[in-house]
């Protein structure tokens, strides 16, 4: 279970399997501690990257659609040029393999924020829950 995201991060290519088994408890608690803060250091790099990402596509994704329906529009202006109907030419663009490729690519990059974005709150309590266990940890060693 869990996801893989390999994407580039300050010019290093970063591959990461992202797990629930990850998030549980270990014994050690020094290995906890600096292994939930590297991984939100590194979760937050990623998203930062996801999120731009999904600007990107987003932007690209209206671009191709505002030419597509420019191209429809000025055909249709053209003398003889058939008139049609706003819906009818947003359908024509939905209909091109060209639509689907872009809003899927963009869907995956939607859920790839979400994911990453629930798996940093989730460390985020992870690093309370060391937290407390150290603290327990250390009013145990004083009793």
């Amino acid at each position: 279970m869990g996801r893989w995201f390999v994407r580039e991060v300050a010019g290093r290519l970063i591959d990461i399997h992202v797990s629930e088994e990850s998030l549980a408890l270990s014994v050690d608690l020094d290995v906890e501690t600096s292994g939930v803060a590297s991984m939100m250091g590194l979760l937050a790099q990623l998203l930062a990257e996801a999120v731009e990402k999904q600007g990107r596509l987003d932007a690209e994704y209206r671009h191709w659609r505002a030419c597509k329906m420019k191209n429809l529009a000025e055909l249709a202006a053209q003398p003889g040029g058939n008139k049609k109907p706003e819906y009818v030419m947003s359908a024509e663009v939905e209909s091109d393999n060209g639509f689907l490729e872009r809003k899927n690519a963009l869907a995956k990059m939607e859920a790839d924020v979400q994911y990453l974005r629930a798996y940093l709150e989730a460390l985020k309590v992870k690093s309370f829950l060391v937290q407390t266990k150290a603290n327990l940890a250390k009013v145990a060693l004083l009793a």
